[in-house]
């Protein structure tokens, strides 16, 4: 038991300096960025589930993005959250809530990583809640999307008085996927509302499909980024998403998000 101690002891140092000369290595090779922004956004929704009435207004933020990017590719992975108040044309009022995952997927091997256009890869994962005032019983609408589709990244670095700039666009449409939404009648997804059916048959017979001709989610995402000497970024975006949902009801979002970002190297 002695003998082994120092052995083991040995192992675990030699498996220390491993794992950080392989740390080492990767981060000479990789650049990651930690993206925190607010942002408010002009929205325009319409819910076929309850009302054909358009409901429009202001909604604020924020998201917190991570950037991974090696020699052949770009990983992004950005939360977001916004809530606002929407009002139809009788200013009958409705608040919304919004949480998605998105990410991106960006491929460049034997190209420049930071200009230049690139190819590749969209996902998002979003969540919608609406609360309607004007309605008594079954008021609040939700819907769930999981969606996928092509994207595009243009990135163009410049210099202005001495100052590193750089501007970038990305641009998605996504076709496919699945989606879970309140049923015409209730808050509830269809498939529960039949109460005496099992939880999870009732949970697969809510899940309706997301494709071509039927369901679409597309935007594209502007932004002017200043380099600070400390290696940081300042920048500022306007992003666009319109998205439709067909199911047991049509629902429509169109939104478009200024928003100010502070982008920290790590």
């Amino acid at each position: 038991m002695n003998n082994t101690k120092p052995q083991l002891l040995g192992i675990i140092a030699i498996l220390l300096l491993f794992l950080m000369f392989s740390f080492s290595l990767s981060s000479a090779q990789t650049i990651r960025q930690l993206t925190i922004d607010g942002a408010a956004r002009i929205a325009s929704e319409r819910d076929y589930g309850f009302s054909p009435l358009k409901y429009n207004g202001a909604e604020w933020g924020g998201s917190l993005s991570y950037l991974k990017q090696k020699n052949h590719k770009t990983d992004i992975v950005s939360l977001n959250f916004v809530t606002g108040n929407l009002k139809n044309q009788f200013q009958t009022g409705m608040q919304v809530y919004s949480a998605s995952i998105f990410t991106y997927t960006f491929y460049h091997a034997n190209k420049a990583t930071n200009s230049g256009l690139h190819w590749g890869w969209s996902n998002n994962n979003e969540f919608g809640l609406r609360n309607n005032e004007a309605i008594t019983n079954f008021n609040n609408r939700n819907e769930y999307i999981t969606s996928f589709g092509p994207a595009v990244r243009y990135q163009l670095p410049f210099e202005l008085f001495k100052r590193e700039f750089s501007f970038q666009t990305m641009a998605n449409i996504q076709l496919i996927g699945f989606t879970v939404l309140s049923s015409y009648v209730t808050s509830s997804p269809g498939g529960f509302v039949r109460e005496s059916q099992p939880f999870l048959k009732s949970f697969f017979s809510s899940i309706g499909l997301f494709y071509p001709g039927n369901s679409i989610n597309a935007g594209y995402k502007t932004g002017l980024s200043y380099k600070l000497k400390s290696e940081n970024l300042l920048a500022i975006n306007y992003e666009y998403n319109y998205l439709r949902l067909s199911g047991e009801h049509l629902l429509i979002k169109s939104r478009g998000k200024w928003s100010f970002s502070i982008i920290i190297r790590l």
